[in-house]
């Protein structure tokens, strides 16, 4: 009898039954998974109608790029994700079988709420984006003690707040003095946009960089920040508990806008420095926020601000 030798790749593809105990995972909720990516934390998959995040037992929607639609059979109109892969710049890149290539930041993805800081009111207000309360708004912290700026994540569930100047009964903040009074808050605002006017004016008979810098200058409200009080860094829990706080009593330091961590250290930004501040985590107590790298971070909620007039 003739005997059959097999080569190494034919043995190799002798069928089995190794998949045979595949665990099914996240069963009748997702729509047609096809690729798959993952930033060494989540993993991530194009679906029917845009690209989710898998955090554990939960789906979030990160984007989509066609247009509303009723379901599958309209993919022409709202697009079908197929390949995805990150790239070295820590951008999720997206081929669309209908609207082509796209970079998504996967930093800024939808999901249960949005907040937004009410600057002058020194509160932050909560939009529910999702659930029965989707299109209702709340109140997710007031009686802040000074102005909320820019909102960042702490790199799990919760935020850290900027609170850039001191506003309270103690040291009021001149903004909200003159928001108080309607007719004088009216007065000085078109005051400012009367000399912004004057500069504007002069530097379009007379090109000139005095003039320039007088309309940003005025435009960007810095000579406020001569007389400013402290600032601060909260860290905020998901559910709005002031859970810690930074403050600076160093008039040499402050103005800061946004603070954000990258690995072991806390960088704070502002428009009214010419420098970017850094402080190791461990001199604060924040080292639990310690993170590898922003292009890692990922967060269930939409950060933005608001400024309040």
């Amino acid at each position: 009898m003739r005997k059959i030798t097999r080569t190494r790749q034919e043995i190799e593809l002798i069928p089995n039954s190794k998949l045979d105990k595949v665990e099914f995972l996240y069963k009748d909720l997702l729509h047609a998974p096809e690729s798959l990516a993952d930033d060494s934390k989540f993993i991530y998959t194009s679906v029917h109608d845009g690209i989710v995040k898998l955090a554990g037992n939960n789906i979030v929607l990160v984007v989509k790029f066609g247009k509303p639609c009723k379901d599958v059979y309209q993919e022409g109109t709202c697009g079908r994700p197929l390949g995805i892969r990150f790239g070295q710049d820590g951008y999720l890149y997206a081929a669309d079988a209908d609207y082509g290539i796209y970079r998504v930041d996967v930093n800024t993805e939808s999901e249960d709420f949005l907040l937004v800081a009410e600057t002058s009111r020194n509160r932050i207000l909560r939009y529910h984006l999702k659930g029965p309360k989707a299109g209702a708004s709340d109140i997710f912290l007031d009686g802040l003690p000074g102005m909320p700026d820019n909102i960042q994540t702490d790199g799990g569930s919760g935020f850290i707040v900027n609170l850039v100047s001191e506003a309270n009964s103690e040291r009021p903040n001149i903004i909200q003095v003159f928001s108080q009074f309607p007719n004088v808050r009216k007065f000085f605002a078109r005051s400012v946009a009367l000399v912004q006017l004057v500069f504007t004016a002069i530097n379009s008979i007379y090109p000139n960089e005095f003039a320039q810098n007088g309309v940003h200058f005025v435009g960007h409200l810095e000579p406020l920040v001569v007389i400013s009080g402290r600032t601060a860094v909260l860290h905020v829990s998901e559910s709005g508990v002031i859970l810690d706080s930074l403050w600076s009593n160093n008039n040499t330091i402050g103005y800061f806008c946004e603070a954000h961590i990258v690995e072991d250290q806390l960088y704070l930004s502002s428009p009214f420095n010419r420098y970017l501040g850094r402080i190791a985590l461990s001199k604060v107590g924040w080292e639990h926020l310690k993170r590898k790298s922003d292009s890692l971070l990922t967060k269930k909620q939409k950060c933005l601000k608001l400024k309040s007039n």
